[in-house]
């Protein structure tokens, strides 16, 4: 989702993202539900070093969810 996402598991409804860019973009709430929707700014840390890219296999199983955090090597 994001490189500065914390390891949450806190369940938030679609209506959150909505208000974080909202917030964000500073502009007013579309409808009464992301008004009241839960602020998920919680749930990102800024100030740490961004993570690593997760990458799902693309397989007919899917990836197992959740992955272990790994690193990616560059080069």
């Amino acid at each position: 989702m994001s490189p500065y996402a914390k390891q949450d598991h806190e369940v938030h409804s679609l209506e959150s993202w909505l208000r974080v860019v909202e917030e964000r973009f500073e502009i007013n709430s579309m409808t009464a539900r992301d008004t009241t929707a839960g602020d998920m700014l919680d749930a990102f840390d800024f100030s740490q070093k961004p993570r690593p890219p997760m990458i799902l296999n693309a397989t007919k199983e899917g990836s197992p969810y959740p992955q272990p955090l790994k690193k990616i090597e560059k080069g």
